[in-house]
């Protein structure tokens, strides 16, 4: 069977229809939720006697809402999104389903507002009607169907439909007042919006995909089509109209229970009635329209035939004009003949005196005599019946033979001389002369070509001409000037590169058109060129169009036969971009290429002068600056690297604006700077230099319209301080006094002596140390027990890392932990620490399982904290010892909050989630800020020992500690006092309220098996 052909305009409409209801669903949903958030009654109920919307049915319309306007879209991952939409909206009915089927409790009721448990009948906000979560399942699963590669039609509408009817029913329960109607979901009711939006989302999934059986029927340009999109609305509005009318009537009291049905029954009768005649009249018209079709086809049909007729009449008198002028052809043949027989009287006298060709009208070669043959090697059966294109050279243009085409074909005589090709390969040059003859319609029915041959006198020609154009060949450009300087001859190659013509330069003055500077004087060139004879160097000269270009001159002295000197031949090369490319390999080589200045290698280069002149000059007095931008990183990371490069540009400005122009600036790398100051008096010019520049780096600086702030440490190393013998030793020494200034707090400068050296030489052997010690384990961690103060019981250990050296024994942290920072050896030393921390924990655990010990405390290094797995690393330790997340509290710094504010933020959401403790450890002596310390999810705050230790004597420190105690109190924190020895520091933590302590006063840090034997004591304090 033929399917009928879908309307595209109503399946647009639908399409639009289709996502207007999707907004619109939506927008009820948002409105839902709004009302219940802002306890707005319209929103949730419309009628406070109603059944209010409950909020998860708000947020399964939102949802609905936005899967349905997601279908629309072509896009893959629009669809995809829908299709987990849908999923989503399904799951929702059908947990909530579950909920009443099974009488679980998955929390589904409270995924937007808090409700009692087991609260299954009541109005309360959370759980949707069993009739609704059903709705929601069909409606979850028609979109997914529809969201599918292959849209299974039939069970989407089945999906929609059953939807519909089912809130059709509550619909007329509420126009009709019947409850038991609108009762139908089990344990709580429908409301009325909930119902007309399943309504309408049941009729946007049917719009959005209108090809099922049912759907495809109504939107088809069929009989049934227009029947079906006529009768279907009215099914619905008219048995609900009449019914809503009979209810309102009888409540009125306007007629009886009988008058009312007796309405209801005749009132359908006639409106269906009158439908069946509307669409059994449309029928009728239609009907008429197909049989007047049919009739315009019988017409068309006639006409067709007329027009063959037509046709066939029109190639008949074709026919009778083709045979005339075949007849027409026949004469002219017979024309031609005669013209040939003229023709062979005239050939024997051309044949003893030139070379004859005959060819047709189109060019095709029809007779030729012996010269032709002798001359092009082909025999006259090889020429006959090809074009001229058989001995076509290939030297002229094809422009050239569309002339002689155009002159000949218009019955003009021409003649010209061709270069064609001898069957050998060889070629000869021929005079023609090209003659047309002429029909009676002046037009040409065959030409004879007249050629002689002038091979030898073209040879000669071009002898002459490659001679006269030799010096027009060369690549240098060649000019010959006469005694007076004036220019008698420019070659080709002089017209490229200066730009003038030969006419424009001839009779100039050379040197006054070129703009010649010579690198020697008129009267030292003169004399070389005299004694010489020639000279040979380089020029600057301009061309016409202003530009200058460097030539590699040679020029050569022109005696007549007598000695006397004619003129000069100049020849010049064009060597601009050779200098151009040396000039940059050399900027390359020496300078940076961002910011312009001197590179390292070229600073080492000036150095060594600077050495070599020391020596001769014992009073001689430099110094070398090296600088160390501090917190460049923060700036490059926050800001990107492009204003990063901008940023160092401006420094590289700076620097040069603070020292002298026979001082050099220079770029080693990335933030690193470095000043040779030369000849100078003594340290205090260097002083002066490196205040000068810390002033200026002071004031704010200015990357593209932002303010950016920033400091320098800078190490100056004197010429004087040592005998130095290489220049990278000054540059040692500098470096050297920057880290120093560097560790000092930054923002400073320091002078280098030799005490530096060996404390450098002490750090670069102690990180050797401490990359064996990590190799080696001979790292152990030591605990210190943390004391409640309301049970007076251990609550936990701190995790403190200790260093076994081979041969000074125990290190303190305070000697290593810098410089493992420092270098990045903090990162593998920490996860240690993390691993074994946790593991030693869940060991005390198992072994005590009865004991109050609660958290293992481990602190967390800037750089651990900034690494991109630490997740990762923290999961994999916790899941390979088995330690409960919650025994675990991590120690942080605040300079680690405040130097990565958004990521810290994130990162400590993560570990909160994971169950994690987070703890600020010497609370007080950074620089957080107060306002965002709310924001960061942190348990406990610790107050440093530096305010516990003078608090007994100093009140201003026990202000502080008080402070702290009661900020923590605000903000739902806890807090841990550090450093307790006394009894009166305990006294006084307890009257402020401290809720935990740690200290000598209880324990020193301990090996872990004293530890566990400290744990299976199990002491209390207070």
């Amino acid at each position: 069977m033929i399917p009928a052909p879908l309307d595209r305009h109503l399946i647009n409409a639908l399409n639009h229809t289709s996502k207007v209801i999707s907004i619109c669903v939506t927008l009820v949903g948002c409105a839902v939720l709004i009302g219940w958030n802002f306890d707005i009654q319209i929103f949730k109920s419309i009628v406070p006697q109603w059944v209010a919307m409950k909020p998860n049915t708000a947020l399964g319309f939102v949802l609905s809402g936005l899967a349905l306007n997601l279908l629309q879209s072509k896009q893959e991952l629009n669809r995809r999104l829908a299709k987990s939409l849908a999923i989503a909206i399904a799951l929702l009915g059908l947990i909530t389903l579950s909920q009443y089927l099974f009488g679980w409790d998955l929390g589904i009721d409270r995924l937007l507002f808090t409700e009692a448990p087991g609260a299954l009948h009541t109005y309360s906000p959370g759980r949707m009607s069993a009739m609704i979560a059903v709705n929601f399942c069909f409606i979850g699963l028609a979109l997914w169907l529809i969201a599918e590669r292959s849209i299974r039609y039939r069970q989407v509408e089945i999906f929609a439909l059953i939807t519909a009817l089912t809130n059709i029913q509550v619909v007329i329960g509420y126009i009709y007042g019947v409850k038991p109607i609108f009762g139908l979901s089990s344990f709580t009711y429908t409301a009325v919006h909930s119902a007309t939006a399943f309504i309408f989302l049941s009729l946007g999934i049917l719009f959005a995909a209108p090809y099922g059986s049912l759907m495809s029927l109504v939107i088809s340009n069929s009989a049934g089509g227009l029947t079906a999109r006529v009768l279907l609305p009215a099914a619905l509005a008219i048995p609900l109209s009449l019914g809503w009318m009979r209810v309102f009537g009888e409540k009125l009291g306007w007629f009886d229970h009988a008058f009312g049905l007796s309405f209801h029954v005749m009132g359908n009768v006639a409106a269906f009635t009158g439908l069946i005649w509307y669409c059994a009249k449309g029928l009728y018209r239609l009907d008429i329209k197909r049989l007047q079709a049919e009739a315009a086809l019988r017409t068309a049909y006639a006409e067709l035939e007329v027009r063959v007729e037509e046709r066939t009449a029109e190639l008949s008198q074709a026919n009778q004009i083709l045979e005339q002028e075949i007849a027409e052809r026949m004469l002219t043949e017979a024309a031609l003949q005669q013209s040939l027989r003229e023709l062979a009287d005239i050939k024997f006298a051309l044949d003893q005196s030139s070379i004859v060709a005959i060819a047709d009208a189109k060019g095709i070669i029809t007779k030729v005599n012996n010269k032709f043959c002798e001359l092009s090697g082909y025999s006259p059966e090889e020429l006959i019946g090809q074009s001229h294109r058989l001995i076509n050279s290939g030297y002229h243009p094809k422009t050239f033979f569309q002339q002689m085409w155009a002159t000949i074909s218009s019955g003009q005589v021409w003649q010209g001389e061709i270069r064609n090709k001898a069957k050998n390969g060889s070629f000869y040059w021929v005079a023609t002369t090209i003659v047309p003859f002429l029909d009676a319609t002046n037009k040409p029915y065959q030409y004879i070509a007249i050629r002689s041959d002038i091979t030898n006198r073209k040879q000669n020609e071009d002898a002459l001409r490659e001679q006269a154009q030799l010096l027009d060949l060369v690549y240098e450009a060649i000019f010959v000037c006469d005694a007076n300087n004036a220019i008698t001859y420019w070659n080709s190659s002089a017209e490229e590169l200066y730009g003038w013509t030969s006419a424009e330069a001839i009779g100039k003055i050379a040197h006054f058109l070129l703009q010649t500077i010579c690198p020697l004087t008129g009267d030292r060139f003169q004399t070389i060129l005299l004694q010489d004879g020639h000279w040979e160097g380089e020029l600057t000269q301009t061309r016409r169009d202003g530009t200058q270009i460097i030539v590699d001159s040679r020029q050569v002295l022109i005696r007549d036969n007598q000695g006397q000197i004619k003129g000069i031949l100049e020849v010049n090369r064009d060597i601009t971009q050779r200098k151009q490319a040396e000039l940059q390999l050399r900027q390359n080589a020496f300078y940076d290429g961002l910011t312009g200045l001197p590179n390292r290698a070229l600073f080492i280069e000036h150095l060594k002068h600077s050495l070599q002149q020391a020596k001769r000059q014992p009073d001689y007095l430099f110094a070398v600056l090296f600088l160390d931008l501090d917190r460049f990183k923060v700036i490059n990371d926050s800001l990107g690297h492009l204003k990063g490069d901008q940023f160092l540009i401006t420094i590289a400005q700076i620097l040069q604006g603070c020292i002298r122009s026979t001082d050099i600036a220079a770029r080693l790398g990335g933030d690193e700077f470095t000043i040779l100051l030369e000849g100078i008096q003594d340290i205090a010019d260097a002083i002066n230099v490196a205040e000068r520049i810390q002033q200026k780096l002071r004031k704010p600086l200015k990357v593209d319209s932002q303010q950016v702030f920033t400091s320098a440490s800078i190490g100056i190393a004197l010429s004087s301080t040592l005998n130095y013998e290489r220049p990278e030793q000054l540059l040692r020494d500098a470096d050297t006094a920057m880290y120093q200034a560097k560790s000092l707090g930054k923002s400073r400068y320091a002078l280098f002596n030799p005490d530096m050296y060996a404390s450098a030489l002490a750090r670069l052997q102690l990180e050797a140390d401490l990359r064996r010690a990590i190799e080696h384990q001979e790292f152990q961690l030591y605990y210190q027990p943390i004391v409640s103060l309301i049970s007076g019981r251990i609550l936990g250990f701190e995790a403190l890392m200790r260093w076994q050296h081979p041969e000074r024994g125990l290190v303190n942290p305070a000697d290593f932990i810098p410089l493992a920072e420092e270098t990045g050896l903090i990162i593998e030393m920490g996860y240690w620490a993390l691993y074994e921390a946790c593991r030693q924990m869940q060991v005390w655990q198992m072994t005590y399982p009865h004991n109050s010990l609660e958290k293992i405390s481990v602190n967390l290094s800037a750089k651990q904290f900034s690494q991109p797995n630490l997740m990762a690393q923290i999961r994999h330790i916790l899941q390979t010892t088995g330690l409960n997340p919650q025994n675990l509290a991590l120690e942080i710094t605040e300079s680690v909050i405040v130097e990565n504010a958004d990521e810290a933020v994130a990162i400590l959401l993560k570990l909160r989630e994971l169950g994690i403790e987070i703890l600020i450890d010497d609370f007080g002596t950074g620089y957080s800020s107060l306002g965002r310390l709310y924001s960061f999810p942190i348990s406990v705050l610790k107050i440093d020992r530096s305010f516990v230790d003078p608090m007994t004597t100093n009140k201003r420190n026990l202000d502080i500690i008080e402070i702290i105690v009661a900020l923590a109190d605000k903000l739902g924190m806890s807090a841990i006092a550090e450093g307790v020895e006394t009894k009166e520091q305990l006294a006084i933590l307890r009257n402020l309220h401290c809720q935990s302590v740690q200290g000598y006063f209880f324990s020193q840090p301990l090996h872990s098996s004293e530890a566990a034997a400290l744990i299976a004591r199990n002491p209390q304090w207070c």
